[in-house]
């Protein structure tokens, strides 16, 4: 397979190309001093990655990959890693849907997350794709997808949902060696999703739902716990922050970060006749607030973002809308909506060579430079590159 140039209209990448010497401006802040951009685009020369808020070191001998859960022809899942040009490097099957892939720190492990309601997270080398260890949910618990690294890679953090006479969200610590549970505390809120680190916080997407064991009945937003993004001491478990939305209807559900601020995606019951931002932005310091783009640019959105990153620059906010199809980019620097691109069922995205790549579950992989390589594979919708 190769890259094929993508047809649609491009977006200007001004900011892919801006000088890392330019200054990032936060709202209601002075400008940053320069040194972090500069550091950014030293990293991506010598293949440093970043993934989920956190660094780490691709070996020097080998080319970018990317990485997902797949469905494959057969209607089969799968964890596969694919070259470039969308060649099969390895494959690991799985016994049902996979959702998110998570690298360790030194890049040399892999955590592929279950579609919730998930029982097993499987942790794969990533140089071969072969199965180390698994870890197991226990009894009266769900994996939702989504889990990080401890900054030293011992420790995997997991969102998990606890079912009982108040079902209630905690974050798990397993031991990557071991694949034993070590510690547990409550995530902050209900129906904890994706999680990340971001100014030495752990941060958590909580969408608000109540879920009930082997999915008996359907979700519903709890008016009494809404969605939050909570601010996390991991050390402790103590909460230091939880940011909520005015809008009751806004489920958190994905998040990115850069060390000094997280973005994160939403969605909204309305679906279609969603009209509310889809994207916000917080910092250790400034609680969650809306990012801005027009009525008609959240209407594509189709009252749902799938995934959300940063470039590799730094210095553009990546969201995706597998529901409405679309990719919509922020300027990181002054949060400004920059442009929107259209890909039919497009979801997972991730910092490339090529500034970002983003895929879509029906086999297409699409980059910043408006380029397209078609695979067989269904993309679920979390991408990682390593």
């Amino acid at each position: 397979m190769r890259w094929q140039r993508w047809p649609h209209t491009r977006v200007p990448c001004a900011a892919v190309l801006a000088s890392t010497r330019a200054m990032a401006t936060r709202p209601g802040s002075a400008p940053q001093q320069p040194t972090r951009r500069r550091l950014l685009a030293a990293m991506a020369a010598l293949g440093v990655v970043t993934t989920g808020g956190m660094l780490w070191q691709r070996s020097r001998h080998q080319a970018p990959r990317w990485v997902s859960a797949v469905r494959k022809p057969t209607g089969q899942y799968a964890v596969v890693a694919l070259a470039a040009d969308g060649r099969l490097i390895w494959e690991f099957g799985l016994p049902h849907r996979g959702h998110s892939v998570v690298p360790s720190p030194d890049g040399q492990l892999l955590a592929a997350f279950p579609r919730r309601p998930g029982q097993t997270i499987w942790l794969l080398d990533s140089t071969d794709g072969r199965l180390l260890r698994t870890l197991q949910a226990g009894p009266g618990r769900q994996m939702n997808g989504h889990g990080v690294f401890s900054a030293d890679g011992r420790s995997l953090l997991v969102t998990e949902t606890v079912f009982g006479e108040t079902t209630h969200g905690e974050i798990a610590f397993y031991d990557v060696r071991s694949g034993t549970l070590t510690r547990r505390f409550a995530s902050g809120g209900l129906d904890p999703h994706q999680c990340l680190w971001c100014g030495g916080l752990l941060v958590i997407a909580h969408g608000g739902y109540i879920e009930f064991p082997n999915r008996s009945k359907p979700k519903q937003l709890d008016p009494l716990r809404p969605p939050n993004l909570a601010w996390l001491d991991a050390s402790s478990g103590q909460l230091r922050r939880a940011d909520v939305l005015a809008d009751p209807g806004l489920s958190i559900r994905h998040l990115a970060a850069d060390g000094e601020a997280v973005f994160a995606g939403f969605q909204h019951d309305d679906g279609p006749a969603a009209r509310a931002s889809l994207l916000g932005y917080a910092t250790p310091a400034q609680s969650l607030q809306p990012m801005a783009a027009d009525a008609t640019t959240w209407a594509a959105f189709n009252g749902y973002v799938g995934s959300v990153a940063l470039d590799a620059s730094g210095l553009q906010v990546i969201a995706t809308s597998p529901k409405g199809g679309v990719l919509g980019i922020w300027d990181r620097r002054n949060l400004a909506f920059a442009g929107l691109r259209r890909q039919a069922d497009v979801c997972g995205v991730a910092a490339d060579v090529q500034g970002w790549v983003a895929s879509s579950g029906f086999g297409v992989v699409m980059n910043a430079a408006a380029e397209v390589v078609r695979t067989d594979y269904a993309f679920d919708n979390h991408l990682a590159v390593i």
